[in-house]
Formats: structure tokens, C-alpha cells, sequence
């Protein structure tokens, strides 16, 4: 199964960096489920033998065995990336019928976030080469992306509240400060990251809902009829998160 895994991870065209971190992550997850599964009376020669003791109680308790051994969150939360990799691959392959870390959260997310900021943008810049975007769009969205991260680091205030709740303080800034066009193109941005982010495993959830797609208004006319900035505004509202 190992095998069949990771070469859904080279499918993934994931860095080779990443890839060895990934098979380090699972080897270690491998190793604490043996004497996990042990500790039970039940024994295992390989992952392939646990895949029926995988479940998100179990997942949570390999979570709570890192946090009390001090384990850096940063390692952690990458840990649990691998093993959304490998929950997803089992779910698509049809080994297991439910994705065993769809509850389980990284811890500290919001710091770790801010720490690994640089190398995250980095490889969002790859996938969308891969994806062939235009040149134009990739240097807008990295713009967007990386003004999100200087903001981040200049409101260090904030930083103990619910990561929607931030994401929600970063949209108004976003609106109160720039023209309407412009606001669309960064929230747009900030999703299209956080989406990738979530597929690529990064981060359990995107904190940002689907954002209204609305059509290009004349302003001309709005006047005409007398629709206020306050209107025209809340005709580009992002759902509440």
C-alpha cells in the first residue's frame, strides 16, 4: 500500500523536498501505531495491516501523543498534512469509506501559517505554472497573497482569535481601503491560495467561504438610479464565515 501511496504523492508533482518529508511523516506515524496497536493486545507488520484501526479517535490520540512530547507545532501540523494525503488516497481508492482526518485540526495554525508562509507561496507558484495561468495572473496573485502575509505579521494583536474571525478582519481592511475592483481580485486571491492550501493539505479547511461572483458594473447608470457607494458595496459582500 506504501508503494501505491506514494506514487499518488509523485502524482501530486510535489516538491522532492516535501516527498521526503512525507515518507518520514508516515514512517514515524507508522512506528507509534505499532506500539499503539500493541499497547492493545494487536499486532502489525506493516501499515497496510492497521488501515482497519485507522480512524479519527486514533488520529486525534497520535495528535494529543505529539502535543504532550513537546513536538514543534510546525512538525506536527505537518505530520497531520501526510496523513490527510493518506486519508484522501485511501478514500479515492475506495480502501476506506470515510475520511478519517475531516475533524481533526492543526494546532496553532495561525502562527505556523505566518512561519511557513514563504515556501507555501512558493510552491503555489508552481502549481499555478502547472496549471498554466497566464504570467500576469500569477504576478497579481503572488502581489495579493504576499501583501495578505505582511498584514498578518504587522497585526500580531489579533492573532489569538478564531482564524475566520481574522480572515473576516482582513476583508474589511480589504474593502475600506481599496477600489472595488481591486478588492474583488485579492479576496479572489487569498481564495484561490487557501483552496490550494486545503487540496494540497496544508491546512484542514479554507477559513474563506465561496466568494459572490457578480458582473462588472456601470457605474454611470448606478448614479442614475441613485444606488448608494453603501449598496454597490454590499452587491460584492463575501458570505459571512
Amino acid at each position: 500500500m506504501e508503494k501505491e501511496f506514494y506514487k499518488y504523492l509523485y502524482n501530486l508533482k510535489i516538491s522532492p523536498k516535501s516527498h521526503k518529508n512525507y515518507r518520514s511523516d508516515l514512517n514515524h506515524f507508522s512506528r507509534w501505531l505499532k506500539l499503539k496497536l500493541k499497547s492493545i493486545g494487536t499486532y502489525i507488520e506493516s501499515l497496510s495491516d492497521a488501515i482497519p484501526f485507522l480512524s479519527t479517535n486514533l488520529i486525534s490520540d497520535y495528535k494529543n501523543f505529539m502535543i504532550e512530547n513537546s513536538i514543534p507545532p510546525k512538525t506536527i501540523n505537518r505530520r497531520l498534512s501526510t496523513l490527510r494525503h493518506l486519508s484522501k488516497f485511501l478514500v479515492s481508492t475506495q480502501v476506506v469509506d470515510t475520511d478519517f482526518l475531516y475533524s481533526i485540526e492543526n494546532i496553532s495554525s495561525i502562527k505556523t501559517f505566518t512561519d511557513t508562509a514563504s515556501p507555501l507561496v512558493t510552491n503555489f507558484r508552481s502549481y499555478l505554472i502547472t496549471e498554466k495561468v497566464s504570467p500576469i495572473t500569477i504576478k497579481n496573485y503572488l502581489s495579493d497573497i504576499n501583501q495578505f502575509v505582511a498584514w498578518f505579521d504587522k497585526n500580531a494583536g489579533i492573532l489569538s482569535r478564531p482564524f475566520p474571525e481574522i480572515i473576516k478582519i482582513y476583508q474589511d481592511g480589504v474593502f475600506n481601503n481599496s477600489s472595488l475592483a481591486t478588492s474583488k481580485r485579492k479576496v479572489i486571491s487569498l481564495n484561490r491560495f487557501l483552496n490550494w492550501a486545503k487540496d494540497a493539505g496544508h491546512i484542514p479547511k479554507n477559513p474563506l467561504r465561496k466568494v459572490l461572483q457578480v458582473k462588472q458594473i456601470d457605474f454611470k447608470i448606478l448614479g442614475i438610479i441613485g444606488l448608494t457607494l453603501g449598496s454597490i458595496y454590499f452587491l460584492f459582500v463575501i458570505i459571512s464565515l
